[in-house]
């Protein structure tokens, strides 16, 4: 994990900017993710990137509750 120093610095953005690339140039046209109930401030950096909660819920290995999300490339 890059830690608080790497926090507000972009590098999630560039990182789904990138991987967004990657999905259009193999004809993709959504990304999905899950992320931790428990995670606002992953929830937020994801929703600033155009990704939505679809409402679906998957238990980790360790019985946390990751919420799927979901964002339109087209």
């Amino acid at each position: 994990m890059a830690g608080p120093r790497a926090r507000g610095s972009g590098t999630v953005d560039a990182l789904l900017d990138a991987c967004a690339s990657v999905v259009r140039e193999h004809g993709g046209t959504q990304m999905s993710l899950l992320v931790m109930e428990d995670n606002p401030r992953g929830i937020r950096a994801y929703e600033r990137n155009g990704f939505v909660l679809t409402g679906e819920r998957e238990v980790a290995p360790d019985g946390r509750v990751e919420l799927v999300m979901s964002r339109s490339l087209v």
